[in-house]
């Protein structure tokens, strides 16, 4: 069947990564999905994995260590290496303006279905989630975090010398016609 479909990820419910956050996803799967599963259109293969969430995670830490355990002369896990090299070659064919195919394939697959504004419902969730815990002010702690680093960061143009945070400098240099490209981090 997956031949001829197309899936869509839809989420349905969040669950937090606990023991117990994990059992009851088990459950709402279980009760979602095996009184379908013996259908021809059902594209499950298994229901309520037999795994607890500690034995997914210790066995990723293994797969993890076994996959990079071989080094190079540089001391590099080879599989990342390796990784990087495959991943150069996805994104080798460019578009007109230089962007790779395959990326911007997969930006708009993920970024396909949109709410009556024409945003990206996927980009909307994401942002939810990031944004969700706020602080005393109402503001996004991720965002303020966010915003202090950047703000502590101190560049300077190459050609006046000009310091700045990289959105000052590079406002500073496209008003006098500077490339941005010309400027060295000083903190």
């Amino acid at each position: 069947m997956w031949v001829y479909y197309t899936p869509v990820l839809q989420v349905l419910e969040f669950f937090p990564c606990t023991e117990e956050g994990w059992k009851e996803a088990q459950t709402v799967e279980k009760r979602l999905i095996k009184p379908d599963l013996n259908n021809p259109l059902c594209l499950n293969e298994n229901c309520g994995g037999i795994l607890s969430l500690e034995s997914c995670q210790k066995g990723a830490k293994v797969t993890l260590n076994t996959l990079h355990s071989e080094k190079d002369e540089q001391g590099r896990s080879v599989h990342g290496v390796n990784s990087v090299k495959n991943l150069e070659k996805i994104h080798d064919a460019k578009d007109d303006s230089g962007k790779s195919v395959h990326a911007v394939s997969a930006g708009k697959q993920t970024h396909r279905e949109k709410d009556e504004f024409g945003r990206s419902v996927h980009g909307l969730q994401s942002a939810d989630r990031i944004h969700a815990q706020k602080d005393e002010q109402g503001r996004s702690v991720t965002a303020v975090k966010s915003m202090e680093k950047v703000n502590s960061q101190r560049f300077r143009c190459e050609v006046t010398g000009h310091v700045s945070n990289p959105g000052g400098l590079s406002r500073y240099q496209v008003k006098r016609g500077i490339d941005t490209s010309k400027r060295v981090r000083v903190q």
